[in-house]
Parts: structure tokens; sequence; C-alpha cells
């Protein structure tokens, strides 16, 4: 019985510390620290605020003008991959078209879209430091003459 009991408590001590680091191979995705509406460091410039979807999930801005937005995240808040991830399919389902888009050879993105009132977009994910940079923006299209 106390074989038993030893051996139990181990797989038990065992299969509790893999689920808490994540590496318990049925695990679900990790849940972001912060909800997908929370940023800190102000509010999102026009056009973004009307983009309902962004996935700040606690990133910073760091800079924001009129169609240009840069968010900053630490490894706390998210990793390059789910960066990778999140940004593209987020501005998709804006309804942004790709025109070019790829992985950077440091494992960030670049991409142009067409945006659904026919501005061009353009959205990097750079590293910068200790930070992972989102930089997010817009340009009117050139009235033809």
């Amino acid at each position: 019985m106390h074989r038993y009991a030893t051996v139990t408590a181990s797989t038990l001590l065992l299969v509790s510390s893999l689920a808490c680091t994540g590496d318990l191979m049925t695990s679900a995705p990790a849940t972001p620290k912060y909800e997908r509406s929370e940023i800190r460091g102000g509010r999102a410039p026009a056009p973004f605020k009307t983009m309902k979807d962004l996935p700040y999930y606690g990133g910073q801005i760091e800079r924001s003008a009129k169609g240009y937005m840069q968010v900053s995240y630490s490894s706390e808040e998210a990793t390059v991959e789910q960066l990778v991830e999140w940004w593209p399919a987020a501005v998709e389902a804006e309804g942004w078209t790709p025109k070019v888009t790829g992985p950077e050879p440091n494992g960030g993105f670049s991409g142009s879209y067409k945006t659904p009132d026919g501005s061009s977009g353009v959205l990097t994910i750079s590293p910068t430091g200790t930070l992972w940079m989102v930089d997010l923006s817009v340009t009117p299209p050139i009235p033809d003459n």
C-alpha cells in the first residue's frame, strides 16, 4: 500500500508540474495574460479605432499618429510566433486583402494590404532590443488626376 501511495503521489506531482509549465502534451493553447481589448499606453488612433478585434493582449502603444500605430510587446505579453499568427489574421478579418506578405529573416513578419476603402495598409512585426514591435499604417489612396 505504501509503495502504491508513493507512486501515485509522485505521478500526481509530475502531472501537476507539467500542467503548470504547459509541457503536458494535451495542454490547451496558452491563454493571453490580458483581454484582447485591453491595451496600455493610450488609445488606438484613427482608422484603427473602428477595428474591433485587433489582438492587443496587453501590448503598449509606443507611438501613434493618424493612420499609424506602433504597439510593443515583451515576452510576458506574447511570443513572436503568437504575434505573427494573430496580427495578420486580425487585419484580414477586418477586410484587409493581402497584396504581398511573408516572414522576415528575424522571425518577424511584413505585409502590404489593400483595405476595404481602397487605402494601402502595411503591417510589420520586428524586434527592437528586448521588445517586439507591431507597426500598422494606412495610407489613403492617391486621387487620379
